[in-house]
């Protein structure tokens, strides 16, 4: 096989494995890169922390962020109606794998301090994962404030709804429910793991903290208190997304980068 891609979605060197399985999968990854001509990442803090963990040579790396399918606008009153929501209350929507990687825990007890600050506020919690039948239970205290939705395809009714989304994560590659909240104009509140960084900007489309509940408390309280700053974050994600993250670029990325592998190899074939 003359030209072998590998790809890395996201990595599983922090938080998923003991240090000796993670040591195991670091050393196995390093050593597929070495029978790879080109190693492609989805941000540039996942090649760092690959690079760092001794998984290929930078030489070897391309950046390529993924794209998503921008989704339907939706007027925000329907939205709320169809989900049976209240007009007139904050909406902080979750989405993502409901798995321990992902801190549902931690979003739980952020909610507990956001409604001490604002009672009224209500959560989204949308998918699926090993932990789903724990959080239902974790989260009946709540009653209707909290609503876990399971699995859903109308993620445009979810992201209208909403005034923010959330992210609790322990660690990410390049998260695309991100990516799709900033594609439908919403302002995130993030951990600062993995390449969130590059899908949030930091006070330009969102706000990026450390993993603690405090910091994520603070964070969304600060944007759901300031509608103003909540309207142009969110503009500024939207814009972000287009720029950045459509498929068009996506396509455009991995074919400039197969013609590139394969010019370097006839070159090389022909020396």
């Amino acid at each position: 096989v003359p030209i072998v891609i590998h790809t890395f979605h996201g990595h599983l060197l922090q938080g998923y494995f003991s240090k000796t399985t993670t040591n195991i999968i670091r050393k196995f990854e390093s050593w597929l890169a070495k029978f790879s001509t080109a190693l492609v990442a989805v941000g540039s803090e996942v090649r760092n922390d690959l690079i760092s963990a001794g998984v290929g040579k930078s030489e070897q790396f391309s950046v390529i962020p993924p794209g998503v399918n921008f989704l339907p606008e939706v007027d925000r009153e329907i939205a709320r109606s169809r989900l049976g929501l209240p007009q007139d209350v904050p909406v902080v929507t979750f989405v993502g794998r409901l798995t321990k990687i992902k801190r549902p825990d931690r979003l739980i007890q952020v909610m507990k301090l956001v409604k001490q600050a604002m009672p009224e506020v209500v959560l989204l919690i949308v998918g699926e994962g090993d932990l789903l039948s724990s959080i239902e239970k974790d989260t009946k205290e709540f009653g209707d404030s909290v609503r876990v939705l399971g699995w859903r395809d109308d993620l445009e009714n979810i992201y209208a709804a909403a005034d923010l989304s959330l992210l609790t994560s322990d660690n990410e590659g390049m998260p695309v429910s991100l990516i799709e909240s900033a594609a439908a104009g919403l302002p995130c509140v993030a951990t600062d793991v993995g390449s969130v960084c590059e899908v949030v900007i930091n006070n330009e489309t969102g706000l990026v903290v450390e993993s603690s509940a405090t910091a994520l408390t603070a964070a969304i309280v600060e944007l759901l208190s300031d509608e103003a700053l909540r309207r142009r974050m969110g503009q500024a994600a939207l814009k972000h997304a287009e720029k950045n993250f459509t498929v068009e670029r996506l396509i455009e990325d991995h074919i400039s980068l197969y013609k590139k592998l394969v010019v370097s190899t006839l070159q090389s074939d022909n020396e």
